[in-house]
């Protein structure tokens, strides 16, 4: 992407990135703005130290933030990942699934719509229409579904929140 230590790749993969539910928040500040971004897919285009187009079984990382999607667009001077198509995101040990994510990657500031969301270290998750990302711990849930029990198959679990707004503080394990 350009002189801020970003890689891209395009073609098959030379060395394997693995998933980890253990990575590391993103630093703050200039720590932060000093990470690697790797962008890997089948196609990347852009210009240099302005944006980057992947297509094509896209991976974006920074830090311990994972974006995996069919199409990412990233503006280097917004900071601003815009996802679609089947988007995964993993970020401070939790997962969310769904078709259309807008992340300003730094301040881990913007939306997902119609995610499905995992907390494994809370062994929590639900669905949602619209999941507004506050900061990297905070976010809020709109028209949302929630529970704490687990799933036996296509089974409604034995409790569930149903709610038209949920907000959920991951450092603070509120929701």
């Amino acid at each position: 992407l350009g002189s801020g230590g970003a890689a891209a790749q395009s073609g098959p993969a030379t060395e394997l990135l693995k998933p980890s539910t253990a990575l590391q928040p993103l630093p703050r500040g200039e720590a932060g703005r000093q990470l690697p971004i790797v962008l890997k897919a089948d196609r990347v285009s852009g210009r240099p130290d302005l944006e980057a187009l992947a297509e094509g079984r896209v991976e974006f990382r920074r830090g311990g933030l994972v974006i995996r999607a069919d199409r990412l667009s990233y503006d280097l001077a917004e900071d601003l990942a815009r996802a679609s198509g089947q988007v995964r995101i993993s970020r401070n040990g939790a997962v969310y699934r769904g078709p259309e994510l807008q992340l300003h990657v730094q301040r881990s500031e913007g939306y997902f719509l119609q995610p499905e969301f995992e907390f494994p270290l809370l062994g929590a998750g639900g669905r949602a229409e619209r999941i507004d990302f506050v900061d990297a711990s905070r976010s809020r849930a709109t028209r949302a579904e929630y529970t704490s029990c687990p799933r036996e198959g296509t089974d409604e679990p034995a409790w569930l929140l149903r709610t038209d707004a949920v907000r959920f503080d991951l450092d603070k394990n509120e929701g």
